[in-house]
């Protein structure tokens, strides 16, 4: 009995240390606007200790570069249970390597009068996320921008080496909802690969992240030797990044 008093004096420290934590990185809405540059930050639950943010009017971030489409409460909240469940996909551990500080959800996102999916800022620690398609691939693939951003990798020396250049359209052609896993031609897992080399590794780790199995199940059915190089590359990638081991 003497033992199990100690013991569950023990789990409620621990407890009150979380919660203390948690309670310690919370920011005010204020200090969030003042960090992320964006005016009139608000702010929902956080998710993993990253803050989330939104707006209720469009604002102009970077200078003006930047277009962050306001959003209603409501529809934050949906949009924040997407990132939450995105996120869940990545072991805390290598959450913590991305070390990501605020996620700022967007009804729509321009850049440069572009329309665009998501825009990382590593000095910030901020990853801003267009919700109109509001899905977890989405999510994963402009978490993984940040995270080459984050590392140096942005242009890889080691992908173009084995991989070069040729086959991409150097273009955004196409949408990602319109590109299914098996939709690339030989050599690309989807339509949306084709694009850039550092899109066709946002796109792997997206796939590899949120469905291991059927990556694995694509590399049976269609025996693709440059595809199977590829992902063989971007599992120890992010092994050597971010700790994080993919089984397919």
């Amino acid at each position: 009995m003497k033992n199990c008093y100690y013991m569950s004096i023990i789990v409620s420290c621990l407890l009150l240390s979380v919660i203390n934590t948690v309670v310690a990185q919370r920011v005010s809405e204020a200090e969030a606007s003042h960090e992320t540059e964006i005016s009139d930050l608000k702010l929902l639950d956080p998710v993993f200790n990253i803050n989330i943010g939104y707006v209720e009017d469009h604002t102009k971030p970077g200078g003006g570069r930047y277009l962050c489409g306001g959003m209603t409460n409501s529809g934050a909240k949906i949009a924040s249970r997407v990132v939450r469940n995105a996120l869940s996909r990545v072991p805390t551990t290598a959450r913590a390597k991305i070390d990501l500080k605020y996620v700022i959800l967007c009804s729509r996102i321009l850049a440069n009068q572009q329309p665009i999916g998501g825009i990382p800022i590593p000095p910030l620690k901020l990853l801003m996320i267009d919700t109109k398609r509001n899905n977890e691939h989405i999510v994963l693939h402009e978490l993984y921008h940040l995270i080459e951003f984050q590392f140096n990798t942005y242009n890889d020396p080691d992908w173009q080496q084995q991989f070069g250049a040729s086959g991409y359209v150097n273009s955004y052609r196409g949408q990602l909802e319109n590109s299914p896993m098996g939709s690339g031609r030989e050599g690309f897992l989807n339509n949306y690969s084709k694009t850039f080399p550092h899109e066709e590794r946002a796109e792997l780790f997206a796939f590899l992240i949120l469905n291991p199995r059927g990556v694995a199940a694509q590399l049976r059915r269609v025996d693709d030797e440059i595809v199977e190089q590829k992902i063989e590359f971007m599992i120890e990638k992010c092994r050597r990044l971010l700790g994080l081991n993919i089984r397919i």
